[in-house]
């Protein structure tokens, strides 16, 4: 059995508002959801 812990952290130069980043983030929500299968995410 394997099992793997991948953490990203995100920076997004030029984004001054919580709106702009989560707007430039849109598209990776859209990629890969939310949620991942089988992996919990934690948003700081």
């Amino acid at each position: 059995m394997h099992i793997a812990i991948l953490t990203l952290t995100f920076a997004l130069p030029g984004c001054s508002s919580l709106k702009e980043k989560r707007q430039r983030m849109g598209g990776l929500h859209a990629r890969f959801g939310n949620t991942p299968s089988g992996c919990g995410v934690r948003k700081r």
